[in-house]
């Protein structure tokens, strides 16, 4: 594992590098991909941007088997002093779709969050289409905050109780 920032039962979070442009530039090219992210300007000068930036934590997903990047997902925004962030992820590799790796990354961020960064609440847009990315935010415990907007968005978030009640729950189950 390359310098992982979080492991998950199947994936690993790792920095990302310049090097890292390579795979992800072919993904936001990409209709299938790019429809369901929002829109990113030009991926190399965002990954410059990323790793300049001190409100974003921008990592790459990477399989366990087989050491190889499958996506981005992170935390942007990052509001110290209200302690809350937004939440994104895309899995570019669309043969790791409907494999759970994208449930697998969210809660790893999560876990990040506020575990490590100690935040109250981190939220997320989504597009009230892309029913595949609800059911995994769900599946971590994200709610939605009402309906769908002008844009066709939803905006869901977890605050840190809820976190902390479904990590207590997952270890008397154990």
């Amino acid at each position: 594992m390359n310098d992982p920032s979080a492991v998950g039962d199947h994936l690993y979070l790792r920095p990302l590098d310049q090097d890292d442009a390579q795979a992800v530039v072919p993904w936001f090219e990409d209709q299938d991909v790019s429809s369901m992210t929002p829109s990113v300007r030009e991926p190399t000068t965002f990954l410059q941007e990323i790793a300049r930036s001190e409100q974003d934590v921008s990592l790459g997903i990477c399989t366990k088997d087989g050491d190889r990047l499958i996506g981005l997902a992170g935390l942007h925004g990052v509001d110290m002093e209200g302690r809350s962030a937004m939440f994104g992820i895309v899995i570019g590799e669309k043969e790791h779709w409907g494999k759970g790796y994208g449930t697998e990354a969210t809660a790893l961020v999560v876990d990040l969050g506020f575990g490590r960064m100690n935040l109250q609440r981190i939220w997320l847009e989504v597009l009230a289409a892309n029913e595949r990315g609800i059911r995994a935010y769900e599946k971590v415990g994200f709610r939605r905050e009402g309906g769908p907007g002008p844009s066709g968005s939803l905006v869901m978030a977890i605050a840190r109780e809820d976190w902390k009640a479904a990590a207590t729950a997952a270890r008397r189950c154990a």
